[in-house]
């Protein structure tokens, strides 16, 4: 997965960050990075429309469902990505990276072999880790604030 998986899936996610965080989030970054991923996060979960309604990600559930945790974990990824995105010197290779890696990695680590139970909950993009991701992204910016402050 480290040597084939993850160069693959950067590759593809490059075309996605070149939109998101190379065109997008720096037209919103004077507004603050906080708004500005919120409002990446809002437009980046619906783009992904067609891929929730064929079932890629949450197979056999309400699609109404479906679209409020997928906007959940796209919102909350988009502050991850920004962070990442800013920190790394505004770097589409290394944002591309993150989000290649987390796709290779988190849909293997909870597909059905590891995981059992309603994918709204126990996917990647499910409930679970999209509270683990908001603890994450708590943790992060609180520590931020703390040193951009001292």
């Amino acid at each position: 997965m480290t040597f084939v998986g993850v160069p693959i899936g950067t590759l593809l996610a490059f075309g996605e960050e070149f939109g998101w965080r190379g065109y997008l989030l720096p037209q919103l970054l004077p507004l603050g990075e906080v708004k500005a991923a919120l409002i990446v996060g809002l437009i980046w979960g619906p783009w992904h429309l067609p891929v929730l309604i064929v079932g890629l990600n949450y197979p056999g559930q309400p699609i109404i469902a479906v679209l409020a945790v997928f906007l959940l974990s796209a919102t909350l990824l988009s502050f991850l990505h920004t962070r990442f995105y800013v920190a790394s010197g505004y770097s589409l290779i290394a944002v591309a990276l993150l989000h290649g890696s987390l796709n290779t990695f988190s849909d293997r680590l909870t597909d059905p072999e590891h995981l059992s139970g309603n994918p709204l909950i126990v996917s990647a993009g499910g409930v679970i880790a999209s509270a683990l991701v908001a603890v994450g992204i708590f943790i992060t910016y609180r520590v931020l604030a703390r040193r951009t402050s001292s």
